[in-house]
């Protein structure tokens, strides 16, 4: 907190924190710009209205090129600001989120980059998923591959080894090998704690991305049925599957499940 600093701007940075970002939203409204009295409280604030903007977007409410906009042009401001990690991700998913692969990927490696070891994990993790969904296999493996072999134990990098096991496999199937990706992907999940379910969640989409893959429509079906209906409270493997079932349903003439799915 700044000295001076206007309650609506604390409580923005409180609510912000708590993950409640209408009401974050809602107090920062009330703040009155012209009022800061410092040019670092502005900074701030200028840091808020785009990160704000950005999380806003990534939840369906907003433009994320014109979040993406502010951001930028925040950083280009204030580069060495204890916010530039929170930025760059969300610019990151920003950019991935407008299909614009190359520039997340770019965004990510502010993570990447980093001298903290789990923010250096995460930061090759999500470079890897933006260079996958550009395609650019092997440039995600070596991604993905520094992921599970960094020494971390941490709670939150173990998640990432994880994920990065599912997505090595992906990687994989893209390069022909499907049927071997989902022998594997089904080892994972005969193996593992179904309870954990943001891993779970991942599994069966991906499960049903090869199935589907493979012309293999029923078994597809299952899987991304099983993370729609069993993890509903995931929230992007979710919207994943049921965009899957969408397209699917479409396909295999199944109009009104198909319309359900897409509702």
């Amino acid at each position: 907190l700044f000295d001076g600093e206007p309650q609506p701007f604390s409580r923005t940075k409180d609510f912000t924190a708590q993950g409640q970002i209408e009401q974050a939203i809602e107090e920062f409204k009330k703040i009155d710009a012209n009022s800061l009295a410092t040019d670092d409280m502005k900074l701030e604030y200028r840091f808020y209205r785009g990160y704000l903007a950005g999380l806003m977007a990534l939840r369906g409410r907003g433009d994320p090129a014109a979040a993406l906009k502010q951001l930028a042009a925040w950083v280009k401001e204030d580069p060495q600001s204890h916010h530039f990690y929170a930025a760059a991700e969300t610019m990151g998913d920003l950019a991935l989120a407008g299909g614009v692969f190359d520039q997340a990927a770019k965004y990510y490696g502010g993570l990447a980059t980093a001298p903290f070891p789990e923010l250096k994990l995460k930061g090759n993790f999500l470079q890897g998923k933006a260079l996958l969904s550009q395609n650019a296999t092997p440039e995600a493996k070596t991604k993905f591959g520094a992921v599970i072999e960094a020494k971390l134990s941490d709670p939150l990098s173990l998640k990432y080894q994880k994920l990065a096991r599912i997505a090595l496999i992906r990687c994989d199937a893209a390069d022909g090998k499907t049927d071997q990706a989902i022998g594997d992907l089904e080892k994972i999940v005969d193996e593992g704690d179904s309870t954990d379910s943001e891993l779970y969640a991942e599994l069966f989409y991906t499960l049903g991305f090869m199935f589907e893959t493979a012309g293999r429509n029923d078994e597809a079906e299952l899987s991304y049925l099983k993370t729609e209906l069993l993890y509903p409270m995931q929230a992007d493997a979710h919207a994943e599957a049921l965009f899957r079932l969408y397209k699917l349903y479409a396909m295999m003439g199944n109009s009104q499940r198909s319309a359900d799915a897409k509702q």
